[in-house]
């Protein structure tokens, strides 16, 4: 197993996504860095630049799973595609699950609060 490489920072970043010499490989490795690790607009800067659209499709998938919309736009814009009518659909039930979850962890905060088992 490969050693995990530290991300590039912002002057690195920039480097790469805006310098004249980068190589497409090179985009895609970014892109595929920060992929990895969850920073899906970062990477998607960097698929973009590589016109990787095996990377944007994996983002497509990440986007729905997750119920990220303004991901998934972007991905679909990338690969020059509409969404269609059934990733709307399973984008937004992944919105709304992710929803529920959240309103039911903000009534149990409340619920322990209000029995003053928290920390103030």
């Amino acid at each position: 197993m490969a050693a995990k490489q530290e991300l590039p920072g912002f002057r690195r970043k920039r480097d790469i996504l805006f310098g004249k010499k980068i190589s497409q490989d090179r985009l895609r490795r970014a892109g595929e860095q920060f992929l990895e690790a969850g920073r899906y607009d970062d990477a998607m800067e960097f698929i973009q630049r590589a016109a990787a659209p095996d990377l944007a499709r994996r983002v497509v998938r990440i986007a729905i799973d997750a119920g990220d919309t303004p991901l998934l736009m972007r991905a679909k814009k990338v690969l020059r595609q509409d969404v269609t009518e059934q990733e709307w659909n399973r984008v937004a039930g992944r919105g709304r699950e992710a929803a529920s979850r959240i309103t039911t962890m903000k009534g149990a905060a409340a619920a322990l609060e209000a029995m003053g088992l928290t920390r103030g």
